[in-house]
């Protein structure tokens, strides 16, 4: 079947779900379906089966999360599993008229693998499809556009002749995961000539799916629509979708009135759902589908928001940037005087660790937001990425713009300490380049007005290279800026000046002013990522007083300052203990100005 041949006078309908429909006939005692294409393959066969009865005439082999990361087992395990779910597809469409897709899911992309590592297994995905002679690929439930035109691109190169079906997976205002947007992935898609189809599934309901197509301008020759059955329920620990196989069915037809040509169903789907399609299929009059063509509503424009940090930075003007670690209780007295008085020493910015050593503090975006309000400075909030899902990222974000704030810098985060693992979890719904890409393309909507993203450097890293290596990677991926780890000997210096040299990206120096000996041999002995030298430790002694101490700190600081200034394009003072009085003397001793 050449799919672009049969559409053109009638619908293509699709299977509905696999794993969720496995699972309900399991009675939930199993979590994914892949495996059973080994363990129990008569029941794979006859659920293909009950979808092509239903009046599928396009399947999807149950391979969708067969791949090592998702099943935890060896590739050669995870091969098998494959192959047999090509051959048990194959089996069941053998004497009818209906066709097989061979389905690939996205890998989770664990924050610790490597996009090396996860391209090249999506690669022997692809090749034991080749390898079986598969017709027709399908790409479901990607999020990332440059990820599945890397893919398109190596099918059709080793596989000239497959066609090649590509599904995405959006929210209900439209946006995927990692913050592409529906038009986006139509426009890009389309210029992608090698695709066969393109659309949307999973992700959302038939009803939310409907309002994105309505205000999408799109090709109805390629277009496919797969939603998912509506939203889950939890019911004694088991996914539950509720049986609206007749409203799923009325709407999907209204989906097919806007032009859709391709239709499914997705995650709680059933050969029911299929079949009240197939019914209904029937008495669509296929001439009367639209041909769409929509303009795309434009915003009223917005004058973007001054940015003074960026401004100067993108002039190549030296700046300064101070940080002030949020409270731990209910009281921002000492912050928010401390910040009045860096204004007025002239700091171009402050910023905001996000709970730093995995200790709670008051959220770094809203103590950001307060301070801009009370003192109109420029703030950069950090963002760390152990805490939150996508979902709660994105929020503090848009949180973020409303409340003026424009500067971010985004970071992997500290560890939780050991004694807290037992009760506080990591999140690590994503890594640091990719929230940088996902916050990129927020940019890509907001025109000029845009967040301005920093990110993190570790000159005492063990592998230069590596680290230069990831620092292009940030830039690449959406990164204006770093801010360094402290440092306090000229190796660290040398690491700057060597990253710098070699990736043109501006860095902000890190400096941590000591206020004694205590602190020296506690951030020393640790604070991860912090080396201090013993002949710093050595200007330091258990005898001095505090302000003794801290005049030591104060010229340290200072003599570390200068030496580093004609290699960085600004510094970065980290207040200890929020002692900005110390800051302000160190910035006096300056000519940063």
């Amino acid at each position: 079947m050449m799919i672009k041949d049969y559409i053109k006078e009638q619908v293509l309908l699709m299977d509905g779900a696999m794993g969720t429909y496995f699972a309900e006939l399991t009675e939930g005692h199993y979590t994914l379906s892949e495996p059973a294409n080994i363990s129990k393959p008569g029941l794979i066969l006859d659920i293909h089966r009950a979808y092509i009865e239903a009046g599928a005439k396009l399947i999807r082999t149950n391979t969708f999360a067969a791949n090592p990361y998702t099943l935890y087992r060896s590739f050669d395990e995870v091969k098998k599993i494959i192959i047999a779910g090509i051959d048990i597809a194959n089996e069941a469409v053998k004497g009818t008229d209906c066709y097989v897709a061979y389905s690939i899911g996205p890998i989770g992309e664990p924050y610790d693998i490597e996009d090396y590592e996860i391209e090249s297994t999506y690669r022997k995905l692809i090749d034991i499809g080749l390898l079986k002679n598969v017709k027709i690929i399908l790409l479901e439930t990607f999020s990332r556009i440059d990820q599945v035109n890397q893919l398109v691109e190596y099918i059709h190169e080793h596989g000239p002749n497959i066609q090649i079906m590509t599904n995405f997976t959006v929210n209900q205002h439209g946006y995927t995961k990692v913050g592409v947007n529906k038009e986006k992935i139509i426009q890009q898609t389309r210029q992608q000539d090698l695709v066969t189809t393109y659309g949307f599934n999973c992700g959302i309901g038939a009803s939310h799916l409907l309002s994105l197509i309505k205000t999408l301008d799109f090709d109805p020759s390629k277009m496919a629509a797969v939603p998912n059955a509506g939203y889950p329920d939890q019911q004694l620990e088991r996914t539950v979708y509720q049986s609206n196989a007749d409203y799923f069915a009325d709407t999907m037809i209204k989906i097919c009135e806007e032009g859709v040509r391709i239709v499914g169903g997705c995650c709680g789907t059933t050969p029911d759902h299929i079949r009240k399609i197939r019914e209904r299929l029937y008495t669509l009059d296929f001439g009367e589908v639209k041909s769409i063509s929509r303009m795309k509503r434009k915003s009223l424009p917005l004058k973007p928001l001054h940015n003074s940090f960026r401004e100067k930075l993108e002039k190549n003007e030296f700046v300064v940037a101070v940080e002030l670690d949020p409270p731990f209780k209910m009281d921002m007295s000492l912050i928010i005087s401390s910040a009045h008085l860096l204004k007025e020493v002239g700091v171009d910015i402050i910023t905001f660790a996000d709970s730093p050593l995995g200790r709670t503090r008051a959220d770094a975006l809203l103590v950001a937001a307060k301070i801009k309000q009370l003192t109109g400075m420029e703030v950069l909030p950090h963002v760390c990425l152990r805490d939150k899902n996508l979902i709660a990222l994105r929020g503090g974000l848009v949180g973020a713009h409303l409340s003026d704030i424009r500067n971010i810098l985004i970071v992997t985060g500290d560890p939780i300490p050991s004694d807290d693992r037992d009760e506080v979890k990591s999140v690590f719904n994503i890594n640091a380049i990719s929230f940088m890409q996902y916050v990129t393309e927020i940019n890509s909507e907001l025109d000029k007005d845009t967040f301005y993203i920093g990110g993190a450097l570790n000159p005492y890293s063990q592998n230069m290279d590596i680290t230069i290596e990831r620092v292009l990677k940030k830039k690449e991926a959406g990164a204006s800026y770093l801010l360094t780890q402290p440092v306090y000997n000229e190796a660290g210096i040398e690491a700057i000046k060597k990253v710098r040299d070699r990736t043109g990206i501006k860095i902000l120096g890190g400096i941590m002013p000591l206020v004694s000996l205590r602190n020296a041999r506690f951030l020393h002995y640790e604070f991860p990522g912090i080396i201090i030298p013993d002949d710093v430790m050595s200007k330091f002694d258990d005898t001095m007083t505090k302000e003794e101490a801290e005049k030591v700190g104060v010229e340290l600081a200072v003599t570390l300052a200068k030496k580093m200034k004609p290699h960085v394009d600004g510094l970065y003072f980290m207040t200890p203990f929020n002692r900005a009085t110390m800051i302000e003397k160190i910035i006096k001793k300056l000519d940063v100005r």
